[in-house]
């Protein structure tokens, strides 16, 4: 799965090149994002929609943006996710990776080897 966060900055990438940074472009991009997070295979919806807006303003830059989207879109099904009641974002994982660091790895006097932290972050994990 993509992190739909990190995803979402790709179609603000869209909506700046397709509209120029602006109201305009804030206004499609949430347009999009919320598609995307709520319709079935919303990253279909938003690809042929920034695809035929370029088209019409006569715009082919930012052919990477879009080449990017449609290559991990079968990892961008955030409907079925959240359907599924499965994070879509990273935050959580974040703070995880954050709360096991720094309470298992960076207490007072601790010193670690490769290996004996790798083992700890293993334990944590699994409880």
């Amino acid at each position: 799965m993509i992190d739909y966060d990190h995803a979402c900055q790709y179609v603000q990438r869209l909506a700046d090149v397709i509209f120029g940074p602006g109201p305009e472009s804030q206004r499609w991009a949430k347009r999009m994002r919320e598609q995307w997070k709520s319709r079935a295979n919303g990253v279909a919806r938003v690809l042929p929609s920034s695809a035929a807006l370029r088209h019409h303003r006569g715009l082919g830059g930012q052919a990477k943006v879009s080449a990017y989207l449609y290559k991990r879109s079968r990892w961008m099904r955030f409907q079925s996710y959240r359907r599924h009641l499965w994070l879509i974002g990273s935050e959580t994982t974040e703070v995880a990776c954050k709360i096991v660091f720094a309470q298992r790895l960076k207490r007072s006097g601790m010193s670690w080897t490769i290996s004996g932290g790798q083992g700890i972050l293993e334990l944590c994990v699994i409880w």
